[in-house]
């Protein structure tokens, strides 16, 4: 057999391997073992969903609050509430609120949607490449960064801006500050989505909170929250003020 004709049967041997196998040949070949989870291990969230019960959420009278906190809550009154001025909620009050919600799952983020001041969140997927807040970037929202886990997704969120009614936006009002961190479980049991809450903030609680919610698929359309200013601030006039 001539060279020519022995070369191109290696060449085409070759050419036939899986690829996996060709790197295995090469010299100083390290396997890499990729982290990806199966279908069966990414917790499928996808529809709109509308809150059915949660536990946890009480407020002032049930949490252990520092008494920073408590003099906070004190001291504002309506007048003061961004919420007459259309800021959005944010967690973990936006959790507790009787609001449609829906997730988008991206091989990369995860992206939830609230119908409540049409809020949107962005969780950003461990093992990405995404890019992570500079010291001092601070947002509403703060900085969601999540991963399937077993059969749940978690989401940690940080770099909260201060915020009047970070907590609660009820009576009494509870803060929320730079240092809060909230992290989120959600998983499903049947036909229901259970999401589990812990917020800690060292300014404003002595101990952790905890708060349980179970939504169920929605039974009314998505409704546009549309928050105008001027009507938002309206019903102020009609709130006491405490400096009056």
């Amino acid at each position: 057999m001539s060279f020519a004709k022995q070369r191109a049967i290696v060449w085409g041997s070759l050419v036939a391997m899986p690829v996996a196998v060709l790197l295995a040949m090469a010299p100083g070949f390290v396997p890499v073992t990729f982290g990806a989870q199966s279908a069966n291990s990414v917790v499928d969230l996808s529809g709109e969903w509308q809150r059915v019960r949660g536990v946890g959420g009480e407020g002032r009278a049930a949490w252990d609050l520092h008494p920073r906190a408590v003099a906070l809550s004190d001291a504002l009154d309506h007048w003061a509430y961004p919420k007459y001025d259309c800021v959005p909620a944010t967690l973990p009050r936006i959790e507790a609120d009787n609001y449609l919600k829906r997730y988008e799952q991206l091989p990369d983020r995860v992206v939830i949607f609230y119908e409540k001041d049409d809020v949107v969140r962005t969780v950003w997927l461990r093992g990405n490449n995404h890019p992570t807040p500079a010291v001092g970037d601070f947002t509403l929202q703060g900085h969601s960064v999540g991963w399937y886990e077993g059969d749940s997704l978690v989401v940690e969120t940080t770099q909260f801006m201060w915020d009047p009614l970070g907590m609660t936006d009820g009576d009494p009002p509870i803060a929320s500050a730079q240092q809060k961190k909230v992290t989120e479980r959600y998983s499903r049991e049947g036909g229901h989505i259970k999401v589990e809450v812990l917020t800690e903030d060292s300014l404003i609680f002595n101990t952790p909170v905890r708060a349980t919610y179970e939504w169920e698929p929605a039974a009314r359309e998505w409704l546009t929250y549309n928050c105008d200013p001027e009507l938002a601030r309206f019903p102020v006039q009609f709130q006491p003020s405490k400096y009056d």
